[in-house]
């Protein structure tokens, strides 16, 4: 019979052996993602992490960009929103159910659990936000021939409740930083307007009063002062939260849209379309307006979104 080593130095590089398998699996899990379906890197982020969904030869992956240029494939999902510091990221997995994914580890926790009422392609689940403190979610239900409405949910989908009601498209709908107030964007196909509300659906008064424009995707800035808003996919613009102060914050020839807040209030990521093809896809500015710079290009047939900016 064959004697087996069972040394202390043996056993130490099994361990070692056992570690860097891990961290190789791990890494593997999270390489950079750099084919003919993302975009280019143009320059890194000043601060933090931002998701960003990328639409290229038909298909739509949401992407998560650092500080270092790298680009880590997230999930097929329109939408992403950081929690726990920027450690995790809420999003849609292929399906209406939203999940967690977590960066360290790589692990994806289901979040909505609950049966959603579908009947046949009536009813959708389009986006889930979790409020501040992580007790509520809201989520936008609709019948396409009958508009949209804000729901507000546990985490998890259950006990879901409308905010808003009617006829109207009711979309866009997020969470100030402090959980109080809810902006979200109201209209139909021709034109829509900016609105705020409280936390429970009540005083519901619009921002905007463009008329004949549509206005969206709100986002709040960190001290729930201001918010952020496109204004017919062209320009990004800004209004406090009463209404007041609302100006344009980009400005020439491009097209500029989907507007995010960086966590820091110091600058705000949006899409940008041009003539110079090599101008196409996320730009960050300060959030006064001034310093605009490219952070990524959009390759041919391509279309990127920033969806989240987290510390």
């Amino acid at each position: 019979m064959v004697q087996k080593d069972s040394s202390p130095q043996l056993e130490h590089m099994k361990t070692l052996k056992t570690y860097f398998i891990a961290i190789t699996i791990l890494t593997s899990a999270f390489t950079t993602h750099a084919d003919e379906n993302s975009p280019a890197l143009v320059e890194t982020l000043p601060s933090g992490k931002l998701a960003f969904r990328c639409l290229a030869n038909g298909i739509q992956q949401l992407y998560l960009l650092d500080q270092k240029g790298v680009m880590l494939p997230i999930a097929n999902s329109p939408q992403g929103q950081f929690i726990e510091g920027g450690s995790s990221l809420i999003h849609n997995d292929g399906s209406i159910d939203l999940v967690v994914t977590n960066f360290s580890t790589g692990s994806k926790t289901p979040l909505t659990t609950a049966e959603i009422p579908m009947m046949g392609n009536k009813f959708l689940l389009s986006y889930g936000e979790l409020s501040p403190d992580g007790t509520k979610l809201l989520s936008q239900f609709g019948e396409q021939a009958r508009g949209f409405n804000i729901h507000v949910s546990n985490p998890d989908g259950t006990d879901r409740k409308p905010l808003t009601s009617g006829p109207q498209r009711d979309f866009y709908a997020v969470w100030s930083p402090d959980g109080k107030k809810i902006a979200f964007s109201r209209g139909d196909m021709q034109a829509s307007q900016i609105y705020i509300m409280d936390a429970d659906g009540q005083n519901q008064m619009p921002l905007t009063k463009s008329d004949g424009k549509k206005h969206g995707a709100p986002t709040w800035s960190p001290d729930n002062v201001h918010i952020a808003y496109s204004s017919n996919r062209a320009e990004i613009r800004t209004i406090k939260s009463n209404g007041t102060d609302d100006k344009i914050l980009s400005k020439g020839g491009s097209k500029d849209s989907s507007p995010v807040w960086s966590s820091d209030g110091q600058w705000i990521a949006f899409r940008r379309e041009q003539k110079d093809a090599a101008g196409n896809g996320i730009w960050i500015m300060k959030c006064d307006g001034g310093t605009e710079r490219q952070i990524l290009r959009s390759k041919e047939k391509m279309d990127v979104n920033p969806t989240a900016w987290s510390q």
